[in-house]
């Protein structure tokens, strides 16, 4: 197992693993320019970043944005492959685009909800390791800080998700969406 340290430019995010860099996955020699793929970030160093898009060898693209925003096991999706080199076993992907600063706002933000008493955990609710990423989820927004928005959608915790700057909802909104993501090792969420 690869072992983290700093993400820090002249330190990679992750040491060498032991069996190397090699995956189970697609060769190179099918993968084509234009392609678009999905996968998880697993090492950063300086300003590239190493992504598993499903080949026997990362792909990876130089990152113009804040590497601190970065963090190994971040999925990414629509990286399109702009050069494939065989004889370096290379995939070069473009990057993702970097979102534009918002202004600060002046007043400190606060919830539109207090923390309920017992938690924001939900008892009798599905188990997040019952659900599966992709599935359609409803439910009824719980709360909304910056630009997260906290939604029950019936499982132990409350799903939740980044708004886009234009949209606003309120406590009580029902809202549908996809799981695109569950973490079952530190904070349960989805």
């Amino acid at each position: 197992e690869p072992s983290s340290t700093s993400t820090a430019s002249t330190t990679a995010a992750v040491g060498r693993p032991k069996g190397g860099w090699q995956h189970e996955g697609r060769g190179l020699d099918q993968v084509r320019v234009g392609e678009q793929l999905m996968g998880k970030v697993t090492n950063i160093y300086r300003d590239r970043v190493w992504v598993d898009v499903g080949l026997i060898k990362d792909g990876s693209f130089l990152y113009k944005g804040d590497l601190d925003s970065l963090k190994v096991g971040q999925l990414f999706r629509n990286l399109k492959v702009s050069r494939v080199d065989l004889q370096r076993n290379w995939v070069e992907l473009q990057p993702p685009k970097v979102p534009k600063e918002r202004p600060v706002a002046a007043s400190p933000a606060v919830p539109l909800a207090k923390k309920p008493a017992g938690g924001w955990g939900h008892k009798g609710g599905t188990l997040l390791a019952e659900l599966q990423v992709g599935s359609s989820v409803t439910g009824k927004v719980t709360n909304v800080l910056h630009d997260r928005v906290w939604v029950d959608v019936g499982a132990e915790s409350d799903a939740t998700f980044k708004k886009s700057p234009e949209k606003t909802f309120k406590v009580g909104d029902v809202v549908s969406g996809e799981v695109s993501y569950i973490d079952l090792k530190t904070d349960k969420k989805i």
